[in-house]
């Protein structure tokens, strides 16, 4: 049922034919379509889709801490306290393999695998979009058959899905999970871009929590290569103003 299709792209990954492809569908959110000619019937994406899966009505939370990142630079460079970085690190240290979110050059968010400490700059901060997860399902389940460590970062929904595609425990899989408000779509973000920029600039980086002056009082910043930037505070900023009143996001997300 598309009404509750999240865009998660287990489908995707898991048709044995690659018959399913990730496309764009109502409203500019990315949606799978099926090439019945491809198609074998086996039946494995709606058996694995995580939106036919039974609701989960209970949970059994074993610990709560509270923490933040003690190096100021990376908790500048995060959109809250960092501590993504610290289990990140850890991972890597392990000989393990972190799957996150990174720009692309065309600043589309993309899931992808870091295995080297130095990369990790490029899964920070949230990027308050819909990330495309590509084959990440698949490359994550190859990493754990060869028996590394892999921590996985996303919304709930991509949470479910991997856990779902899986199709059974692995004890070398660390999930983290957002408290997620919803997902904007690409081609949203792309038209706000379009609106503020001149035509011969280029987007060199984008934050969505820039934390000047302080983290509860932040802002948009988006860098141009003319070295001009476009900065708003959040409440201004009519993309983030759009997400935060629950506008601009995916059907599914009121339903999650």
């Amino acid at each position: 049922d598309y009404s509750v299709c999240t865009g998660c792209g287990a489908c995707a990954n898991i048709c044995p034919t690659q018959a399913i492809k990730m496309t764009i569908g109502l409203h500019d959110f990315i949606y799978p379509h099926i090439n019945n000619e491809l198609c074998c019937n086996c039946g494995l994406c709606s058996a694995r889709c995580p939106a036919n899966a039974k609701p989960i009505n209970s949970c059994n939370v074993n610990k709560v801490y509270a923490a933040w990142n003690k190096n100021k630079q990376v908790r500048a460079n995060s959109s809250s306290g960092g501590v993504f970085n610290i289990i990140a690190e850890k991972i890597i240290s392990d000989f393990g393999v972190v799957a996150g979110v990174k720009w692309t050059n065309n600043f589309h968010a993309e899931h992808c695998l870091i295995d080297n400490k130095e990369k990790l700059f490029l899964l920070n901060g949230s990027k308050y979009v819909q990330s495309d997860t590509a084959n990440i399902y698949s490359e994550v389940k190859d990493a754990l058959k060869k028996g590394k460590k892999v921590l996985f970062s996303g919304t709930p929904c991509q949470n479910h899905a991997l856990k779902s595609y899986l199709g059974k425990e692995y004890n070398n899989l660390y999930q983290i999970d957002l408290v997620c408000h919803g997902v904007p779509s690409y081609e949203m973000l792309c038209r706000h871009i379009c609106e503020i920029k001149s035509s011969i600039n280029k987007v060199i980086d984008i934050k969505f929590r820039y934390k000047n002056p302080y983290w509860d009082y932040c802002s948009v910043k988006i860098d141009f290569t003319d070295g001009s930037s476009y900065v708003k505070h959040t409440s201004d900023d009519s993309y983030y103003t759009l997400f935060n009143i629950g506008y601009s996001l995916r059907d599914s997300c009121r339903q999650c």
